[in-house]
C-alpha cells in the first residue's frame, strides 16, 4: 500500500542485518527462509483486541518490551491488509507498565475469554425473546469487581448482541434495557492467557474495520522511518479521498416467514449459493488487489482507468434496456423518448472519465437526432479519438453503422453497462473517489473482499460483485506488460519448496515494482544471499559442464527416433483437421527438429531451467512440431476448433502459451503442447500469415539469443540482440478475440521416456502426489483436535511436559515450541516420506497409508522413575482405546545419533500416530541434533542421486560421504552426554 522511501528502506536494511544475527533453520520447516525473505527484518507482537475507554493503546508487559526499549510511534496492524490497515499511533498515546499505566498492569495478569452466548430474556413476557451474543470478556477478579455491579454476572457492550427474536426488520440496540435477566448457554470459544490482551481505542479499531469479538492485531515498535512514511502517505490520501463510508456491507437477515406472502421459507439455498460465491470473490479479489498494487505506477493508473469502465462508468442498465425496447417499437412513444433523452443527458454529468463523458454525449446526440416516428438520418458526429482508442470494437461498429438507429445499436452493443449503477446506489457509488481512479479501484477491491467474507451473514450482493471482479480480471489480462505474480506471495513459497526459485529473476521483477514491500524483499534477498542462506544462481555454462556430451547425444537421438516414427500419421491427421477449419500447415520442411537442434535444446534446458538431463529430455515437446497458419479474422475460432478435433482423436492438450499477450513481444504465436494417445509430446504453433513470416525472418536471431543465454549473458545483452524482432512484432496487431485465450498448463505432464532405460532406472524414485501429502496432513489436523487433549491430560497426570515440533535457539540455549501446526509433520516432510516408500516399490495409496508419524508427540519425563512412567502412560492410553503397536528403544539400540523411546500407537478407529518418550537430556539432544540430522539427510539424498547416474563423479561422491560422516560425528558427540534412565533395558523393542 505504501511507496518506496529511501529512509524507510535504510531502516528496513538495518532491521534485516539485525535479524540475520539470530537467523537459523527452524525444525523441519522447509520454508524457514521464506518468511524473512518476504518480510525482511520487521518483527512484531500479536495481541487480542479489546476496546479501551480512552484514546490510548494499552499494552501488557509481555507485549511492550520492544516499545519500552525503542519508544517512538507504534505501528498497529490488522490482517488481512486488503486496505491500509498498518497505521502508526503516536508515542504519547501508548500506555505501558513501564509508564506506570494501571490498565496495562491489569492486562498483564488477567485472563480473557472469547465467548458465545445463546439464551432468553426472562423478563420479556410469557413467550420470552431469544437472543444471541458474542465477543470478548475480561475475567475480573472478585475483589476488583465494581460494587455498583455487584448483582451483575456478565457486563458487555450492547454491540455484542447480534440477534434478538423480536428484531424482524433490523437491529434496534438503542431500545434494549440496561440490564437483562437471562437464562442461557455460555460457550467458551477460546481462552486468552495473561499478557495477550491489548486494549485499543475505538477510533483505531474503526480505521482498520476491526471488531472485538476475537480479532487479533499486530504491534511493531522501533520503526520510526516507516511510521513517518505511512503518516505522510495517509495524510495525502485522506485529503484525496475525503470523507468515506464504511467498507463493511450492512447486515441483513432473511426471515423464515416471507413478509409478503406470509409463507414459511424452509430452504436456505440462496444463502448457501451466496456463501459459495462469497468464498470465490474473497479469494479472487484479494489476489487481484495484491497484483494491482504490485504494478508500476503508470501501469497501475492505466489499469485503474480501464477497470472504471463497466464498474463506475458505462450506460445505465435502465437506459440501455429502455432504448432497446424503444427501437423495436413500430411506433415510438414520444413521452418515453423524451424520458430516455433526459436520462442520457443526466448520464453526461454523472460520467467520471473523459472518454465516458464523450460516450454519454455521443449517445445523447444520437437520441436528439432520432425523430419521433421517423427513421430519418442525420450527419453522424465523429467518434472522439480517445474513445475510439479505448474501445476499438465500438469504433469499428460505429463506422460501419448507417443511420441513427444503427449507430445507437453500435453504442449499446459495444460500450459497457455500468454495474454499480446510480439507480441502485442513489447515495453514491460505493468506493468511488471522484477524479482518482487508482484510489477508487483500491476501495473497490476492499469492498469486494468484505462482500465475500460477510456473505454468510448478510445479503451482500455477491452475484453483482462476482461479475465486477471477473470484469476487472479481464481488464487486467489485457495489459501484456503487467506483473503477473508478486514475488512476496505464496507462489514464491511453492517455488522455493519445489526448488524452482530463481533469485536473479526475482530481483529483476522486484526492481520494476514501486512498493515498500518490493523494496524490503529486494534488500532481504540480497542480505540472505550474502549470508549464504539463499544460493546465488550458478552460471548456466557451469551447470552444463556437469552433464556428459555423449549422454546428451544419446537422448537427442532417442527423441529424434520417436518423432520420426510419429510424423507420418500426425502430419496426415493435422493437415486434414487444419484445412477443415481454414488453416494450413507451413514450414513443413522443419517439422522434425534436427539432431543438432535437439542437442542444443537439451543443453538449454539443463543450463537455463536447472533440470537434470532426464528431466530435460522428458520435457522436450517439439522434436515433432508444426506451424498452423490461420487468417486473423478466423484465428481464434479456427484454433479452438482444431484443438477440439485433436482432442477427439486422443491428442490431449498439456500446455498452452499465448505469446500474443506477452510483453515485450519478441515473438507472437500461440504454442500448444499435446500428448499423443501413446504418451509422447509434440507441439503446434498457431500463426497468422504475418507472424509466421516474422518467425522465419528472425529464426537465426533467436538461435543466437539462446546461445547468449546459455553462455550466461545478461538480460540486457539478450534484449539488445532481440531488438529488431521486438520492434517488428510490436507493429503486429493481435487477432480478434485472441486476448481471451488464457495460458494453461496441466498439473503434471507424464511423457514417454526418450531413451532405453539405463541399468537401475526402473528403480527411479516415484513422484509424490502433492494432493496425497496434503490429504495425510489434513487427516492429522483433524485427528489432533481429539488426541491432543488426551495427551495433555496424560502429561499433567505424569508430571511430564508435552512437546510437538520444536526449534533450538542456540543463542539463548533454549528449546521453543513451534506454534503453527505444532504436532503435525509438515507437508514437505510427508512428501519426502511418501517418496521413500514409493522407491521401495509401494503403490501411491500404500505409501500414503504408511506415513505413521504425520501426527507426533513428545513427552519429556523426569529421569527418576522414567520406565515406570512410560509403562503407566501406555496403560492410561490403552484405557482410552489407544493401543501401542510398535516400540523402539533407542537408549539401548540404534547408531548412537539419537536417544529416546519411539512408540507407535493407533486410536480406536485405527489411526496411527507417534509418541516419543524422553528425559530432559535426551530431548535437549534431539532438539540440538535436528539441524545436522536434516543436513545429513540432504547430503544422503544428493549422494544417492549421484550414485544413480550412468557415470557418477567420484570427487563429488567422496565430498558428500565426508559431509555425511561429519554430521554423524557431530550428532554422536551431542548424544554421548545423554545418560540412560535406570532400568530402561526393560523397555525392549517390540512390534
Amino acid at each position: 500500500h505504501y511507496p518506496r522511501d529511501a529512509a524507510a528502506l535504510e531502516e528496513a536494511h538495518a532491521a534485516m542485518q539485525d535479524r540475520l544475527q539470530t537467523l537459523e533453520p527452524t525444525g523441519d520447516d522447509p520454508l524457514w527462509v521464506y518468511r524473512p525473505l518476504i518480510s525482511g527484518g520487521y518483527q512484531g507482537q500479536r495481541v487480542r483486541a479489546v476496546p479501551s475507554a480512552d484514546d490510548k493503546v494499552h499494552l501488557p508487559l509481555q507485549r511492550s518490551q520492544a516499545f519500552d526499549l525503542a519508544g517512538g510511534p507504534l505501528l498497529l496492524g490488522k490482517p488481512p491488509y486488503d486496505k491500509e490497515n498498518l497505521l502508526p499511533v503516536p508515542e504519547q498515546r501508548i500506555a505501558t507498565v513501564a509508564k506506570g499505566d494501571a490498565t496495562a498492569a491489569f492486562l498483564s495478569r488477567c485472563f480473557g475469554i472469547q465467548y458465545s452466548y445463546t439464551g432468553f430474556d426472562d423478563r420479556s413476557g410469557a413467550d420470552p425473546q431469544m437472543l444471541h451474543s458474542k465477543g470478548m470478556l475480561v475475567v475480573v477478579p472478585e475483589q476488583q469487581w465494581p460494587a455498583a455491579f455487584s448483582d451483575t454476572d456478565l457486563a458487555c457492550s450492547k454491540e455484542d448482541l447480534k440477534t434478538l427474536s423480536c428484531w424482524t426488520s433490523g437491529r434496534d440496540r438503542g431500545a434494549l434495557p440496561r440490564d437483562i435477566l437471562s437464562t442461557g448457554s455460555l460457550r467458551l470459544k477460546d481462552i486468552v492467557e495473561p499478557g495477550r490482551l491489548g486494549a485499543l481505542p475505538i477510533d483505531e479499531l474503526r480505521k482498520r474495520n476491526m471488531d472485538t469479538d476475537g480479532d487479533d492485531a499486530f504491534v511493531y515498535a522501533g520503526y520510526p522511518k516507516l511510521a513517518a512514511l505511512i503518516s505522510r502517505v495517509m495524510v495525502d490520501r485522506q485529503a484525496q479521498r475525503g470523507r468515506q463510508q464504511s467498507f463493511k456491507p450492512p447486515k441483513t437477515a432473511t426471515p423464515a416467514i416471507d413478509t409478503v406472502s406470509g409463507h414459511y421459507q424452509p430452504g436456505r439455498l440462496s444463502e448457501i449459493m451466496s456463501l459459495k460465491r462469497g468464498q470465490r470473490i474473497t479469494s479472487a479479489a484479494a489476489t487481484l488487489a495484491s497484483r494491482f498494487m504490485a504494478q508500476p505506477d503508470a501501469l497501475r493508473e492505466a489499469m485503474a482507468r480501464d477497470m472504471m469502465f463497466g464498474t463506475y462508468d458505462g450506460i445505465e442498465r435502465e437506459l440501455r434496456n429502455g432504448l432497446r425496447e424503444l427501437l423495436e417499437e413500430q411506433v415510438r412513444d414520444p413521452v418515453v423518448l423524451a424520458t430516455l433523452r433526459v436520462q442520457a443527458r443526466d448520464a453526461i454529468e454523472r460520467a467520471h472519465l473523459p472518454e465516458a463523458r464523450e460516450a454519454a454525449a455521443l449517445l445523447h446526440a444520437q437520441l436528439l437526432a432520432l425523430e419521433t416516428g421517423s427513421a430519418a438520418d442525420s450527419a453522424a458526429p465523429a467518434l472522439p479519438e480517445a474513445l475510439a482508442e479505448a474501445f476499438p470494437g465500438l469504433a469499428k461498429a460505429y463506422a460501419a453503422a448507417s443511420g441513427v438507429q444503427a449507430r445507437i445499436h453500435a453504442i449499446l452493443d459495444n460500450y459497457p453497462v455500468c454495474r454499480l449503477s446510480h439507480a441502485q446506489f442513489p447515495d453514491g457509488q460505493p468506493g468511488l473517489v471522484p477524479g482518482e481512479p487508482e484510489l477508487t479501484m483500491r476501495n473497490l477491491f476492499t469492498i469486494a473482499i468484505k462482500v465475500g467474507t460477510d456473505a454468510l451473514k448478510s445479503d451482500t450482493g455477491t452475484a453483482l460483485f462476482a461479475k465486477i471482479v471477473e470484469a476487472c480480471e479481464r481488464s487486467e489480462r489485457s495489459f501484456a506488460e503487467r506483473v503477473r505474480v508478486p514475488p512476496y506471495s505464496r507462489a514464491t513459497a511453492r517455488a522455493m519448496q519445489d526448488g524452482r526459485f530463481d533469485p536473479e529473476q526475482t530481483k529483476l521483477l522486484l526492481q520494476r515494482m514501486p512498493s515498500m514491500a518490493a523494496g524490503v524483499m529486494e534488500d532481504a534477498l540480497e542480505a540472505l544471499q550474502q549470508a549464504g542462506w539463499i544460493a546465488r544462481s550458478q552460471p548456466p555454462a557451469e551447470r552444463l559442464r556437469a552433464v556428459q556430451p555423449q549422454d546428451i547425444a544419446a537422448e537427442a537421438q532417442a527423441l529424434l527416433g520417436r518423432a520420426r516414427q510419429m510424423e507420418p500419421q500426425v502430419t496426415d491427421m493435422l493437415q486434414r483437421i487444419a484445412a477443415r477449419h481454414g488453416g494450413q500447415l507451413a514450414g513443413t520442411q522443419h517439422q522434425l527438429k534436427s539432431y543438432g537442434s535437439l542437442q542444443e535444446k537439451l543443453k538449454q534446458r539443463v543450463a537455463l531451467k536447472k533440470q537434470t538431463l532426464e528431466e530435460a529430455a522428458a520435457g522436450v515437446n517439439d522434436a515433432l512440431r508444426y506451424s498452423v497458419v490461420l487468417e486473423p479474422q478466423d484465428f481464434t475460432t479456427g484454433l479452438r476448433a482444431t484443438l477440439a478435433a485433436l482432442d477427439d482423436q486422443g491428442h490431449a492438450r498439456v500446455k498452452l502459451t499465448n505469446q500474443f499477450i506477452d510483453y515485450p513481444p519478441v515473438f507472437k504465436a500461440i504454442n500448444v503442447t499435446l500428448r499423443s494417445p501413446e504418451g509422447a509430446l509434440w507441439e503446434i504453433q498457431f500463426h497468422t500469415p504475418e507472424t509466421f513470416a516474422l518467425k522465419e525472418r528472425f529464426h537465426d536471431l533467436y538461435k543466437r539469443a539462446h546461445a547468449l543465454a546459455v553462455g550466461g549473458a545478461s538480460r540486457a545483452e539478450q534484449r539488445t540482440l532481440q531488438a529488431p524482432a521486438l520492434e517488428a512484432f510490436k507493429r503486429v496487431a493481435s487477432p480478434p478475440g485472441c486476448e481471451e485465450i488464457d495460458n494453461w498448463q496441466e498439473e503434471a505432464v507424464p511423457a514417454l521416456p526418450s531413451a532405453t532405460p539405463t541399468p537401475g532406472a526402473e528403480q527411479t524414485a516415484g513422484i509424490a502426489d502433492p494432493s496425497s501429502a496434503s490429504g495425510v496432513f489434513d487427516t492429522a489436523a483433524s485427528k489432533q483436535a481429539a488426541l491432543t487433549p488426551v495427551l495433555d491430560t496424560l502429561a499433567e497426570g505424569l508430571g511430564a511436559r508435552l512437546w510437538g515440533n520444536v526449534r533450538y535457539d542456540a543463542k539463548q540455549g533454549r528449546i521453543e515450541q513451534v506454534q503453527q501446526a505444532p504436532f503435525q509433520k509438515s507437508v514437505a516432510s510427508i512428501k519426502d516420506k511418501i517418496r521413500h516408500h514409493l522407491r521401495a516399490g509401494m503403490t501411491a495409496e500404500q505409501a500414503a497409508q504408511s506415513v505413521g508419524d504425520a501426527l507426533r508427540y513428545a513427552l519429556e519425563l523426569p529421569s527418576e522413575g522414567f520406565v515406570i512412567k512410560v509403562l503407566a502412560a501406555q496403560d492410561a492410553l490403552r484405557r482410552q482405546g489407544i493401543t501401542c503397536v510398535n516400540l523402539k528403544n533407542y537408549f539401548t539400540s540404534g547408531d548412537g545419533t539419537y536417544r529416546g523411546i519411539n512408540a507407535s500407537f493407533t486410536d480406536a478407529e485405527g489411526y496411527a500416530f507417534e509418541v516419543q518418550f524422553h528425559t530432559a537430556e535426551s530431548f535437549n539432544a534431539k532438539a540440538q541434533t535436528h539441524l545436522p540430522y536434516k543436513r545429513m539427510q540432504l547430503a544422503q539424498s544428493r549422494l544417492a542421486k549421484e550414485q544413480q547416474k550412468p557415470q557418477p563423479d567420484p570427487v563429488r561422491q567422496a565430498k558428500l560421504t565426508q559431509e555425511i560422516a561429519a554430521h554423524q560425528k557431530a550428532m554422536h558427540e551431542m548424544t554421548a552426554k545423554v545418560r540412560k534412565p535406570a532400568g530402561v533395558e526393560r523397555l525392549g523393542a517390540r512390534a
